[in-house]
């Protein structure tokens, strides 16, 4: 079975930011400014260099990635049905 991972999504194609001083850099720079986790900044910016406009997350609305500009952040929180229920 081939990996999920190493297919192209329809649309979009695969990208990849390679973790770099620079990255690093930038993430630093998002997180000091705006509060953000480390890992999510990482993320972020990783997005933004890839031209992302948006940026899907399972974090809860509220966080302060959130407030990061240039890039709308959605929450899948946010995109739930509420006609559907958890599994118990």
């Amino acid at each position: 079975m081939e990996d999920w991972r190493d297919q192209d999504l329809p649309g979009f194609g695969r990208h990849e930011e390679p973790l770099s001083e620079a990255l690093g850099n930038e993430a630093l720079a998002l997180a000091s400014a705006h509060g953000v986790a480390a890992a999510d900044a990482l993320n972020l910016c990783a997005a933004l260099r890839l031209g992302a406009e948006e940026f899907i997350t399972s974090e809860k609305p509220g966080k302060p990635m959130f407030s990061v500009p240039k890039i709308r952040v959605i929450s899948l929180h946010s995109l739930r049905n509420p006609s559907v229920q958890p599994a118990a």
